[in-house]
């Protein structure tokens, strides 16, 4: 009913996500991951396998929650009970943001509406693109010591068909 009295009202966008590729450091590892930019999450998020992959120190959530995907099922982590505070520098700006262990599918991370207000970036919704690079560490990045194994970036099964501009 709205399409026909508001044609020109209606947002059709031509990709239906907007990802990116984020540098990802930690004390012992560096590589790039796969990350979903979404503005309807109200928080930001990290897979299980990302967290156990970079060795990232995590803290237990007092009061755990129960987080619902898109459609409204229920996650299957369950219960959210582990969190990780990571440093993210985006064009210059960098933020502390904590994001919430749980299973988000094939993406690696996903910045919600807490990196979109402290960062304002680049993004053009309608051809699902995003401009600009991402940098996350972990809080103990500050930690690591160059070394043989250190210095090779180890790969995370990254998607390289993500749209990534510079």
């Amino acid at each position: 009913m709205l399409w026909a009295l508001f044609p020109q009202a209606i947002f059709i966008p031509n990709k239906n996500s907007v990802h990116a590729l984020v540098t990802f450091h930690s004390q012992t590892l560096h590589s790039e991951v796969n990350v979903l930019i979404d503005s309807g999450a109200i928080e930001s998020f990290i897979s299980p396998d990302l967290v156990e992959h970079f060795q990232n120190p995590t803290c237990t959530i007092p009061k755990p929650q129960t987080i619902r995907n898109v459609e409204g099922t229920k996650n299957k982590q369950g219960k959210v009970t582990l969190a990780a505070d990571l440093n993210i520098c985006y064009n210059g700006i960098k933020t502390t943001h904590t994001f919430y262990v749980i299973h988000i599918g094939t993406d690696h991370m996903l910045l919600g509406m807490p990196f979109l207000a402290a960062t304002n970036p680049d993004i053009n919704w309608t051809n699902g693109t995003f401009k600009g690079k991402v940098i996350a560490s972990s809080m103990d990045t500050h930690k690591w010591i160059p070394n043989q194994d250190s210095k090779v970036w180890k790969p995370f099964k990254v998607i390289k068909d993500y749209q990534h501009f510079e």
